[in-house]
C-alpha cells in the first residue's frame, strides 16, 4: 500500500521504513488490523518522511490486469 500511494517500488519502501520501522508495524498488527490503511499508511509515510517517487505499478501492470 505504502507504494501504490507514494509511487514508490518495495525496495525504496523498505529502505525509507528501515528494518526497525517494519518489526514495529508488525508488533502493532494486532493494532492497526482494526485501523483504517489510509491512515496507518499516512502516519507511516509521515513518520519516514516517505517521498513520492516516479515509479507506477498501475501503469507498468495496466494491460495484464484482468478487468
Amino acid at each position: 500500500m505504502f507504494g501504490l500511494i507514494t509511487n514508490n517500488t518495495k525496495k525504496d519502501i523498505i529502505n525509507y521504513l528501515t528494518k526497525d520501522g517494519i518489526a514495529k508495524i508488525y508488533e502493532l498488527a494486532d493494532i492497526y488490523h482494526c485501523e483504517d490503511i489510509n491512515q496507518v499508511c499516512d502516519e507511516w509515510i509521515n513518520k519516514c518522511h516517505i517521498k513520492n517517487g516516479k515509479y507506477n505499478l498501475m501503469e507498468k501492470y495496466h494491460n495484464t490486469i484482468l478487468l
